[in-house]
C-alpha cells in the first residue's frame, strides 16, 4: 500500500495577477471543460486535478503521433518500452517508467486500452488526427475506471469529421506519413472515416540482417451516430491498426555516448501487431434529468515476434456497461455496472482475467462549493488452462472510493481537495508463474505466484486553480 500527498497550484492563465482582471470581466475567456466523472463542468469548479489538451493545442504542437504529443506537450513521462515506440512506457505521479503504464487507465471514447498482461497500451494505433480532446486526471478516477487507476486516468475523446481533409508530413530518416479524413455532420446523424499512414527508415545503423530500426503503421477508423427520435442517440465505431516495427536492444551508457545510432552486433527485435475493434452504444433520456446508457465493445489483437524469438499471442477483449445518470440543477449522479472479459491465447494455453464491478459517483453543487463522492466494488477472476489439462482459478474482491471538494473564491480562482483510494489487481504474467521447466528451460507447468497480491494506493491532493484560456 502507498500513500501519496501532493500540494500544487495549477494555473491555466499565464500569470496569477491576471485573475483579478478576469474576475472583473476585462478579458474575453472561455472556460476549460472537464468530464472525468461524466459530469461536464469548468475545471475551475472540478474537485480533482486535471490537465486538458484541446484540438487547438494538438494542431499548434506540430506533433504527428499521439506518442509524440504526450511525450512533448503533457506532464506524462513517455519512453519506448524495450525500444518499442508504439507501446511506450508511461510515468505519471512518480510511479516510474518500469510499470507506470499499469497504474494509469487509458481510454478512447470509453474504450479501455489497458492489457491483461505486462504489455503497455498500444498508443501507436490511435491516429492523432482523430483526437478532439485529451483529459488527464491525476490521483483520481478509481470509481469509474477501477482496476489500475492508482495514478489516475487519460481519457481521449474523438469528434466526427465534417468535410474532407488531406494532410501529409515528411522528415529526416525517411519519415513519411499522411491522413485522409472525410465526414458528414447533420442534425440527426453523423458519419466519418479516417485513414492514417506513417513510416520511418529508423535512426540506428543496420543490423547483421541488413535492417535498421524501421517501422510502418497503418490505421483506419469509421464512426457514426444517429438520433431516430429526440430522446435516443445511437452510436457505433470500428477500427483497425497494423504495425510492423523493428527496434534495437539497449545500449550501455558508454556505447550511447560514443554513438547512439550504433548497432551492438545483434539483430533488431522484429514485431508485428494487429488490432481490430468495434463498439456499439445507446443513450436514452427517459425523463428531463434522467438518462440510461449501454455499450458493448470487442477487440481482437495479435502480437507476433519474428526471427530468433518466434512467438505469437492472440487476445480477445469484451467489455460491457449499463449505467443510469441523473443530471439535476444541483445534484448529479451516475450509477452502473461494468464487465470485462479478457483472454490471451498462447501456443498451448489460455489465460483469462475477468472484471465485474458496480459503481456510484455523485456530485452536489452549492453556491460556491462543490462536493463529490463515489464508491466502487469490483470482483476480479483469474483462470489458466493448458492443453495438458491443467486448470487454475482464483479471484479477488476490491473496493475503491473517492471524495473531493472545490470552493470558488472568485470567478477566476478556486481551491480544491481530493482523497482517492485505488487498487491494482495483478496482471496475468505476475499472477501466474512457471513452476516447472524442462531441460530446454521451456515451461511445462504453470502455478500461482504466492508472493503477489492486489496493490492499494491512497492519494491526497490539495491545490488551487485559476481560469481560463483566451477565446480564439
Amino acid at each position: 500500500m502507498s500513500i501519496r500527498l501532493s500540494a500544487a497550484a495549477v494555473a491555466v492563465c499565464a500569470a496569477f495577477p491576471a485573475t483579478s482582471a478576469i474576475a472583473a470581466g476585462e478579458h474575453a475567456l472561455e472556460p476549460v471543460i472537464v468530464s472525468a466523472t461524466r459530469i461536464d463542468l469548468p475545471d475551475v469548479d472540478a474537485p480533482y486535478a486535471s490537465e486538458v489538451h484541446t484540438r487547438k493545442d494538438i494542431e499548434r504542437s506540430g506533433a504527428t503521433t499521439l506518442v509524440d504529443y504526450l511525450s512533448r506537450q503533457t506532464s506524462i513521462q513517455v519512453a519506448p518500452s524495450f525500444g518499442n515506440r508504439f507501446t511506450p512506457s508511461l510515468n505519471m505521479r512518480g510511479y516510474g517508467l518500469t510499470d507506470g503504464h499499469q497504474n494509469v487507465v487509458i481510454s478512447v471514447d470509453g474504450r479501455r486500452l489497458n492489457n491483461i498482461d505486462m504489455v503497455p497500451q498500444l498508443l501507436g494505433g490511435i491516429a492523432l488526427a482523430d483526437i478532439d480532446r485529451i483529459e488527464i486526471t491525476k490521483g483520481s478516477g478509481s470509481v469509474l475506471h477501477g482496476d489500475g487507476a492508482t495514478a489516475g486516468s487519460v481519457q481521449i475523446y474523438t469528434k466526427p469529421r465534417d468535410g474532407v481533409s488531406v494532410e501529409a508530413f515528411g522528415g529526416s530518416h525517411g519519415t513519411l506519413g499522411g491522413t485522409i479524413a472525410a465526414g458528414l455532420v447533420r442534425d440527426q446523424f453523423t458519419l466519418s472515416a479516417t485513414v492514417d499512414h506513417g513510416q520511418t527508415d529508423g535512426f540506428s545503423d543496420k543490423d547483421p540482417s541488413g535492417h535498421s530500426d524501421e517501422s510502418t503503421a497503418d490505421t483506419w477508423r469509421v464512426g457514426a451516430t444517429a438520433r431516430p427520435i429526440d430522446r435516443l442517440k445511437l452510436n457505433a465505431d470500428a477500427g483497425q491498426s497494423r504495425i510492423d516495427t523493428r527496434y534495437p536492444s539497449p545500449l550501455s551508457e558508454a556505447q550511447f555516448r560514443d554513438d547512439p545510432a550504433q548497432n551492438d552486433g545483434g539483430v533488431y527485435t522484429h514485431q508485428r501487431s494487429d488490432a481490430t475493434y468495434w463498439n456499439i452504444g445507446a443513450e436514452y433520456r427517459f425523463a428531463d434529468a434522467w438518462q440510461l446508457s449501454a455499450r458493448h465493445g470487442t477487440e481482437d489483437k495479435t502480437s507476433k515476434f519474428l526471427g530468433a524469438w518466434l512467438s505469437q499471442s492472440d487476445y480477445t477483449y469484451d467489455s460491457d456497461e449499463l449505467a443510469v445518470q441523473y443530471l439535476g440543477d444541483s445534484l448529479s449522479a451516475t450509477a452502473g455496472v461494468q464487465g470485462f472479459d479478457g483472454v490471451r491465447k498462447g501456443e498451448d494455453d489460455r489465460t483469462w482475467k475477468r472484471n465485474l464491478a458496480w459503481f456510484l459517483q455523485g456530485q452536489y453543487t452549492f453556491d460556491k462549493l462543490t462536493l463529490s463522492a463515489g464508491a466502487r466494488r469490483e470482483r476480479v477472476e483469474y483462470e489458466h488452462r493448458s492443453d495438458a489439462g491443467d486448470r487454475l482459478k482464483d479471484d479477488a474482491r476490491l473496493t475503491a472510493w473517492d471524495v473531493g471538494f472545490n470552493f470558488r473564491i472568485d470567478p477566476a480562482l478556486s481551491v480544491f481537495g481530493n482523497y482517492n483510494d485505488a487498487y491494482q489487481a495483478p496482471d496475468i504474467d505476475r499472477f501466474f508463474i512457471c513452476s516447472e521447466f524442462d531441460l530446454n528451460f521451456s515451461c511445462v507447468r504453470t502455478g500461482f505466484n504466492a508472493f503477489i497480491e492486489p496493490a492499494h494506493a491512497r492519494t491526497l491532493t490539495l491545490a488551487s486553480t485559476t481560469c481560463c484560456r483566451p477565446i480564439g
